[in-house]
């Protein structure tokens, strides 16, 4: 069991190494073309936008467990595909095509492979935590090392070949990893969009979800291109991320070993809080240490969602659904960061960063209203869902 999960570690950490050498610098990419915030905040909108209609569609292809692994295989190479091709163009309609296959294949990925991995640790016992903190690493690594690479080459051509041959090797590995247990969905056990609805906790945790998440990587996804701003070059930034992903390491570790020793209703607390914080330190143009500080804020948050997410949907998600579930998660969220990061676009080159980000700052805080409802206890659901079978 052991060398098996060591595949879905290696697979995290090459896939996320290949992952931060491209979607934290697409952004300083573009603008290295010409590109201006709104046309960025245009193109970067696109990734959640194509997710609204990708994660349904491919979903319906999805309901054999295993076939999810055929699926990602076939993404990872369009999307390595997709990414180099960019190199070729600089005209804004081809780079929004290209944005658009990419969307279409990237949020599908994730939202397969990682409700594929969360029915293996069912399976086997393994910690979900312990796989994904691999993710985390890989992402340290990777930022860091691109970032370097960039500076290095004063190019892109470099990172984004390196980015090809890490997505193959994922694909290798994929490939070695044995079917689950869990293959057919059974006829009485299918899916049920009606009880993961009408199962309130889930649906006040989405909304907390949606805000949490959306305002996380609206706010990043002009992050690189803020920094640069404020006489941050892509070498700094990437040493300034590897220190967030490092921490988000760190944390994942921590909240894998204890985290059930903390109540689910004060690490959402925390995760609203401390967005804010990060969010506000960014807009009130904060000396060079203090950004640095707020950077370092993201890596707890971000572990503490990746933590959070599993633990609830293993704890109040029938297992038959938790795809269904994930995928309800990514889309709306999606639909919401498409909000923010278009919005986002526009009110940047109107006004300044400043403004966008006390704005995102707000936003999260309201994530805080849908905590205490999302948190009932694990009894009440359980008869709720029992009551939802007998009708």
């Amino acid at each position: 069991m052991k060398k098996e999960t060591a595949k879905y570690q290696i697979a995290n950490l090459i896939r996320y190494i290949g992952d931060a050498f491209f979607y934290p610098f697409y952004a300083l990419f573009l603008s290295s073309i010409g590109k201006t915030e709104s046309e960025i905040g245009i193109v970067l909108m696109i990734l959640p936008l194509i997710s609204l209609f990708s994660n349904p569609i491919w979903s319906l292809f999805a309901k054999n467990v295993n076939y999810n692994k055929k699926l990602v295989i076939i993404f990872t190479i369009v999307e390595a595909i997709a990414i180099v091709s960019l190199l070729a163009f600089t005209n804004l309609i081809t780079i929004i095509i290209i944005t658009i296959i990419i969307g279409a294949v990237n949020f599908p990925f994730y939202t397969l492979f990682e409700s594929f991995t969360t029915v293996y640790t069912i399976e086997s016992g393994e910690s979900y935590s312990k796989i994904r903190l691999f993710g985390s690493l890989g992402y340290a690594i990777g930022v860091v090392v691109c970032g370097a690479l960039i500076k290095l080459t004063g190019k892109y051509v470099a990172s984004f070949f390196t980015i090809f041959g890490l997505y193959m090797i994922v694909v290798v590995l994929l490939l070695m990893i044995k079917p689950l247990k869990t293959s057919h969905i059974e006829e009485e056990n299918k899916t049920n969009l009606k009880q993961l609805l009408a199962n309130k906790n889930y649906v006040y945790f989405l909304v907390f979800y949606i805000i949490a998440v959306a305002a996380l990587f609206s706010g990043d996804s002009f992050l690189g291109v803020y920094f640069k701003s404020r006489g941050i070059d892509e070498s700094q930034f990437g040493m300034i991320s590897l220190g967030v992903y490092s921490l988000e390491v760190v944390f994942l570790l921590i909240l894998s070993k204890y985290g059930e020793k903390m109540k689910a209703t004060h690490i959402l607390a925390l995760i609203s809080f401390l967005s804010a914080v990060r969010f506000l330190i960014y807009g009130l143009n904060a000396p060079f240490w203090l950004l640095v500080i707020g950077s370092f804020l993201r890596g707890f948050i971000m572990a503490a969602m990746l933590y959070i997410v599993v633990r609830h949907l293993s704890t109040y998600v029938r297992k038959e659904n938790i795809t269904l579930g994930m995928i309800i998660f990514t889309s709306l969220e999606n639909t919401f960061r498409m909000v923010l990061i278009l919005s986002g676009g526009f009110l940047i080159e109107k006004y300044n960063y400043n403004v966008f980000y006390v704005s995102l700052g707000i936003i999260v805080l309201l994530s805080g209203l849908f905590i205490d409802a999302s948190q009932k206890k694990r009894e009440v659901i359980n008869l709720e869902l029992e009551k939802q079978e007998e009708v």
